[in-house]
């Protein structure tokens, strides 16, 4: 079942504002509401329970990898436990649509999957220069996994 796209915008924009806009610490800049979009209608609340967490975490991810592409390696070092959570709750959202969908994870995911799975590993040790070296790869990375994951979210 498609979805009308404007509740989703109006959330993520919402979202882009907050983080941008909110003063504080780094980690105040992260926090990012973790509501569905307003204005659903009834026809939507009939939809499986994972499509509204699924649109949460969607408008974390978006504002989250808005964030991150800005930050410097000593903000980034900072917003690491938040980041690693996020993106690890990412691939285990990903897998779990793909076992509803009864789908096999493509060779894609499987590879952009473990590329992550090892940069989650090895960043936590990494110099300054070598992070900020992996650093535009491993948001790429993740980037790549958002898409896969809003297309399935189309899908379902």
């Amino acid at each position: 079942m498609s979805r009308s796209p404007l509740p989703f915008l109006g959330a993520l924009t919402l979202s882009l504002l907050l983080a941008a806009g909110c003063g504080g610490s780094q980690q105040d800049d992260l926090v990012v509401l973790d509501t569905p979009p307003a204005g659903d209608s009834p026809a939507m609340a009939s939809e499986t329970a994972v499509e509204p967490q699924a649109d949460a975490l969607q408008t974390r991810l978006v504002s989250h990898m808005t964030r991150a592409r800005t930050m410097g390696v000593g903000d980034f070092r900072q917003a690491w436990p938040q980041h690693s959570a996020l993106v690890t709750e990412m691939l285990e959202d990903c897998r779990q649509m793909m076992r509803q969908m009864g789908m096999t994870p493509p060779r894609q995911f499987t590879s952009v999957e473990t590329a992550l799975e090892t940069d989650l590993t090895r960043i936590p040790s990494l110099d300054d220069a070598a992070l900020r070296s992996l650093l535009p790869d491993h948001l790429d990375r993740v980037q790549t996994v958002i898409e896969m994951r809003q297309e399935m979210m189309d899908d379902m």
